[in-house]
């Protein structure tokens, strides 16, 4: 104690004394502690744990406050019920923060005179305490919730994660609190264990450094030199630099940038990887086998083909309170950006051996949606901003005999249509909780007008309010079509799949004065109603809603085998080749199954057997799917702008490069290919230089043992210097049932 109060025999003690005697004492108290924990905030205790689904129990414990210590000796119940999110999460943070009380009321005896030694007595505090105060600060509800910010004077003590049905997880922050000696005596423990094991190993680094600048000053060899230049090719290839930057060059056959298919030698397809061209194909539609087929249900207008279903009203909201008229906002142009179906597309036979490069697709090099889903005549491509999320969303299966290739997200942006529309614009939010086929809403009409039609779109929701650029379905209803109130006006619309979890919005744009039913009181928790001004969305009224009932699907059974047109091809068939829109909301599935001609049972598609179901190349193929979910939820395929190919490999293949031209010329090139499943004598394959003279043939030929396959490496010896040259692989088989594929190609020049 720094300081200390002298009291000697026979000395008058005052009041002030005692006093002094105490706030010394807090005062040394407090510098060593300051000295000691620091100038920062720290807590120890305050153990905080769940103690029921919506409830949380934070214990007693001391608050260090940049030296005073701060105290709570009881343990504090926090009920966080009305605080849970209503559809997502929210992150919550349990604080504490110091102040001084003064407590311990009593009545004491006051001299009123010193004379007659009368007192008074009054009821004063015998205590001033410091307390740390405990409670709970909380955060925005979200998808992604964030923890929300603090007062600079709370320390942070834990972190809880709400859900809609409570408390999800008590972490503790460990960042602030305060370690004990023994915890500190622990640390240091392991670190003189740590210092014990690396310090040998340290003190001979010198030795280390020494030696390893020994091996350095020798002279790489060629073939680490070449190994380097093959590595390097690779890395340019996948970041994208030009071939003429240097001498060297890869290509992974993922698209067709570096290959030239109007060469004419040329006669081979590039699908990850050069491959055999097609000696026969035919395409046709997917169709169904019975257009009465009783278990099946295609919308007439897109061509969806889903399970039978039946209606039901999910979600209501009822109770008229008043109407609204459409007409009582601005008009305005409204640009409609429809989004379209995403594609799933699956690749069965002989031929489809699994390439090593398919890994590709997700490096953010390639565009996994325009090189896979796109169909022939389309010219559209993914942006290269925007190919992460591309890589994201793009779900892929490569077994042998048996390629997958689906899209997460059930709508995108890849072909969109745009449509304007002019008229008042009011839209209503609302919460799919479930997931669901949604067939449109009913609206109640107080009023309609002699004119003006009115059109229901359905969006998705951007921040809460309706995104008119991403429509997912729309349709328009002439004033005949309206039914007065309480009649409802169904929008129907061709079934569109509505994620569980998600808001969407239904807007209703229109230019006549059509009056629409409300609801008050807030009769729809999930959702609000809005109306646009100059592009702009505004909440109208938070305390009223559209009266609609939603239409969902509800599906008969929750499988259905539904069979299609079969396919057939003159000479046979090797492959299958399915690409079509489709939606297979979580947990359900479209399976494939065929019987191909003189096979008396039906049989799924799956990859990675020995023989693949189509190895006798028949020449007429059933076809079926299979659709399994739920009584609520279904997965979709579109018919309409579907493709079936049915094909047949050719045996041998010849695949010619774009002209590459060197920054300098060269004598010697040097080729190396990976020859994937590549086994002699059923196979044979030569790589060449196309040069100005004609073909080169390659001076010295080596193999290497690759993981499916071969590296062959062919060097170039030329008489005469270069500047430009083709790369030209020619490939044989005994059996277009035994083929392979050259899956990269790594050259350089010097």
């Amino acid at each position: 104690m720094r300081n200390q109060v002298m009291i000697r025999p026979r000395q008058q003690f005052l009041a002030d004394d005692a006093g002094n005697m105490q706030a010394y004492t807090r005062a040394s108290f407090d510098e060593a502690f300051r000295a000691t924990v620091g100038a920062s905030k720290r807590f120890y205790g305050f153990l905080t744990e769940k103690t029921g689904p919506a409830e949380i129990k934070v214990a007693s414990g001391l608050l260090y406050a940049s030296g005073p210590i701060h105290g709570r000796d009881v343990a504090v119940n926090i009920d966080m019920i009305g605080n849970l999110p209503v559809a997502a999460q929210k992150m919550a943070v349990v604080v504490a923060w110091a102040v001084e009380t003064e407590t311990d009321i009593e009545r004491r005896n006051f001299r009123t005179d010193v004379t007659t030694n009368a007192v008074e007595p009054q009821d004063v505090a015998m205590r001033r305490a410091r307390v740390a105060n405990v409670d709970v600060v909380y955060g925005q509800e979200s998808a992604n919730p964030q923890v929300p910010p603090i007062d600079p004077g709370y320390v942070h003590i834990a972190t809880v994660t709400l859900s809609t049905t409570g408390v999800e997880l008590v972490e503790m922050n460990e960042a602030a609190r305060l370690k004990s000696i023994q915890d500190i005596f622990s640390l240091a423990t392991q670190i003189d264990l740590w210092r014990q094991i690396a310090e040998p190993l340290i003190s001979t680094i010198r030795t280390d450094i020494a030696a390893l600048a020994d091996k350095l000053r020798a002279s790489a060899s060629s073939n680490t030199l070449e190994q380097l230049l093959y590595d390097v090719a690779l890395l340019k290839d996948t970041v994208g630099i030009d071939e003429d930057a240097v001498s060297y060059g890869a290509d992974r056959y993922l698209n067709l940038d570096k290959m030239d298919l109007t060469h004419g030698a040329s006669d081979c397809r590039v699908e990850e990887g050069i491959r055999p061209n097609w000696d026969n194909i035919t395409e046709q539609a997917l169709q169904l086998f019975n257009p009465l087929d009783p278990v099946a249900i295609v919308d007439q207008a897109t061509g969806q083909l889903l399970p039978k279903y039946t209606e039901e009203a999910r979600i209501r909201v009822e109770g008229f309170a008043g109407d609204i008229a459409l007409n009582q906002y601005a008009s305005q142009a409204i640009t409609l950006t429809q989004r379209s179906v995403t594609r799933t597309r699956i690749r069965y036979g002989q031929s489809m051996n699994v390439c090593t490069n398919a890994q590709w697709w997700r490096s953010g090099q390639y565009d996994p949606a325009s090189g896979i889903f796109r169909r022939a005549g389309e010219v559209w491509e993914v942006a290269e901003a925007d190919r992460p999320n591309a890589v994201i969303n793009h779900r892929m299966v490569r077994v042998t005999q048996f390629w997958t290739d689906s899209w997460q997200e059930p709508y995108w942006d890849a072909t969109p249509t745009e449509t304007v529309i002019n008229g008042a614009v009011i839209g209503q939010t609302m919460l799919d909780a479930q997931g669901g086929w949604y067939l449109g809403s009913d609206f109640a009409f107080t009023q309609i007008a002699a004119d003006g039609a009115v059109t229901m779109a359905v969006c998705e929701v951007t921040a809460g309010a309706p995104d008119v650029t991403k429509v997912i379905a729309s349709v328009t209803k002439q004033p005949a079509d309206l039914k007065p109130y309480p009649q409802w006006t169904r929008f129907g619309i061709p079934p569109i799949y509505r994620e569980r979890g998600k808001r969407y919005a239904t807007v209703l744009i229109s230019q006549g004065s059509h009056h629409v039913a409300l609801a008050d009181n807030n009769a729809y928790l999930n959702g609000s109603l809005f109306y646009s001004s100059d592009g702009g969305w505004f909440t109208g009224d938070l305390t009223r809603d559209l009266l609609f009932r939603a239409i969902y699907a509800r599906f008969t059974n929750p499988r259905a085998v539904i069979e299609l047109t079969p396919v057939s091809l003159a000479g046979g068939i090797t492959d299958l080749d399915f690409l079509y829109e489709s939606i297979a909301p979580e947990g359900t599935s479209i399976d494939w199954e065929i019987q191909p001609e003189g096979q008396a049972v039906w049989s799924r598609l799956v990859g990675g057997e020995g023989q693949s179901l189509l190895y006798n190349k028949p020449a007429l193929v059933k076809i079926r799917a299979v659709f399994n979910g739920t009584s609520d939820v279904q997965p979709m395929l579109k018919l309409t702008n579907s493709r079936l190919r049915a094909t047949r490999s050719k045996s041998g293949f010849t695949g010619v490069s774009e002209e590459i031209t060197l920054p300098a010329a060269a004598n010697t090139v040097t080729v190396t290919s990976y020859l994937g499943y590549f086994h002699a004598p059923d196979h044979t394959a030569a790589i060449k230089l196309v040069t100005g003279a004609g073909d080169v043939t390659a001076s010295v030929v080596e193999d290497r043992v690759a993981e499916i396959g071969i590296r062959r490496k062919a060097t170039f010896n030329l008489g005469a210097p270069i500047t430009q040259f083709r790369i030209k692989h020619v490939g044989t088989a005994v059996s277009d049932r035994d083929l392979f594929q050259i899956n990269e190609t790594v050259w350089n020049s010097y």
